[in-house]
């Protein structure tokens, strides 16, 4: 508000009526600017979307295409904007795996026989997630133990290749666009001037320079990729 900006925050901890209004508000341009988490876009229908910014890289190709999707729908110019740091990889690889289940969930669910616990009690003693939870639930249910295990190292590795597709893409030279296009098997066959960090496309072309607490956007720990 004091720059003149209206925006709002958009999470999980706020109560449904609350989320649906700073939607509302944001599809009929009350708001200029959403910070979100990435489920906010999955509802957002808005043909005037100027700017999608991640504040990291996302564990895959696909959610990354899926989210900047929402910008530019209307057909004028739009930017996507991923700030990116060493630790990037990192955080997707755990955000990745967050609600998969290890052997010590495995082995703290099958040490219940009776399963008459309440599932909150896993969920405080054993660090459980509700999700963690109903994936044991299930597969436990229809499949041996080390079946199980199996299934779940085979999801886990293909996330972190996932991961690592992403991270090759924005660490990469070669242009951005053409590479997550050809992720999808497609061919770009017509290329845009400039159209990303590594073909030319610098800030300037489209922001002004602004402050946040005294120090730039993109510092030396930070960097850039449009």
């Amino acid at each position: 508000i004091q720059h003149g900006i209206a925006c709002a925050s958009y999470h999980a901890g706020l109560e449904n009526e609350d989320r649906q209004f700073i939607q509302q508000q944001f599809l009929n341009g009350s708001l200029d600017w959403v910070v979100a988490t990435n489920a906010f876009g999955m509802g957002v229908h808005k043909e005037d979307i100027r700017q999608v910014i991640h504040e990291s890289m996302p564990a895959t190709v696909a959610n990354y295409m899926q989210e900047i999707g929402r910008a530019g729908r209307d057909g004028a110019d739009a930017v996507a904007i991923m700030l990116t740091s060493p630790q990037d990889k990192e955080l997707a690889t755990f955000i990745a795996e967050e609600d998969l289940p290890r052997d010590a969930h495995i082995e703290a669910y099958l040490n219940n026989p009776t399963q008459k616990y309440d599932p909150a009690i896993f969920f405080d003693q054993y660090r459980m997630s509700e999700t963690i939870y109903r994936v044991l639930q299930y597969w436990l249910s229809i499949e041996p133990v080390e079946q199980v295990k199996l299934r779940l190292d085979q999801i886990r590795l293909t996330k972190r290749k996932e991961v690592e597709k992403m991270a090759s893409i924005i660490e990469g030279n070669d242009c951005i666009r053409r590479k997550v296009i050809e992720y999808f098997g497609q061919v770009l066959t017509t290329p845009l001037d400039a159209c990303c960090s590594n073909c030319g496309l610098v800030e300037s072309a489209f922001l002004k320079e602004r402050q946040i607490d005294g120090n730039r956007i993109n510092d030396e720990n930070w960097e850039s990729r449009l």
